[in-house]
């Protein structure tokens, strides 16, 4: 069953149903500087008080940026290995990579 904006508008007419928020999950890479480590993407609103508890460096973003909070182990993962070097993160550019995969990028390293 495919999501569609009708779909949200009927599941948001269900009595005791107070929101529908949609959260997407993609398969991938990021790449940052000279490093690419397989990655999952989930959506996340930017009101999300819990993400914004857990923000190190720098900060969540408003739906008209194109911007990306990632974890500090996928920055670990990506060479960004001490504390001092994760400020040095905020502001540069991620690239996001989509390749088709059936599992996700799992399987896409796997042989």
């Amino acid at each position: 069953m495919t999501l569609t904006r009708e779909r949200l508008r009927t599941l948001n007419q269900i009595e005791h149903v107070e929101a529908v928020v949609p959260t997407f999950r993609l398969y991938g890479w990021a790449v940052f500087d000279r490093h690419a480590q397989a990655a999952d993407m989930v959506s996340a609103k930017p009101d999300n008080a819990s993400l914004r508890q857990r923000i190190l460096a720098g900060r969540l973003f408003d739906t008209s940026e194109r911007s990306a909070v990632v974890s500090e182990f996928l920055l670990y993962q990506l060479g960004v290995t001490d504390d001092a070097a994760i400020n040095g993160v905020v502001d540069k550019k991620l690239r996001l990579e989509f390749r088709p995969s059936a599992m996700g990028p799992a399987s896409a390293c796997s042989s």
